[in-house]
């Protein structure tokens, strides 16, 4: 059996971040499990993939000037491939339906991209 060792940086496809939300300002963060209740500000994340590293503050700068998008934005997951592609997931304790143009317009705009929504229903706090 042969081992090979990974690269020192940028080997994972995946990442999951927190949002933390400070007056106006908002970023990703992580926990250390020993003090899991300070947050880490994380604008880079060396494990994770070029990809990944190069949306992570193209995202946050997007959700940052777009309110609608950045109330109540909990979480959100990157998930890239080898060709290049990436699954982005935002993570809300909202609905996100409201009257006007849907949210994720700017993001589309801003980007360039060609978003898939999927819907997770799910009985919630939110259910009349």
């Amino acid at each position: 059996m042969e081992v090979y060792a990974s690269q020192p940086s940028h080997y994972r496809m995946r990442a999951e971040f927190r949002i933390w939300h400070e007056g106006d300002d908002l970023y990703y963060a992580m926990f250390d499990p020993a003090d899991p209740r300070t947050p880490i500000r994380t604008d880079q994340f060396l494990a994770a993939s070029h990809l990944i590293n190069e949306l992570m503050p193209k995202l946050i700068d997007a959700v940052r000037d777009t309110p609608i998008l950045r109330h109540k934005l909990f979480q959100v997951d990157f998930l890239t491939t080898t060709t290049g592609e990436a699954l982005i997931s935002l993570l809300y304790h909202k609905r996100l339906m409201m009257s006007g143009m849907p949210p994720h317009s700017s993001l589309m705009t801003r980007f360039r991209l060609a978003i898939l929504l999927v819907v997770v229903v799910r009985k919630s706090k939110f259910d009349p």
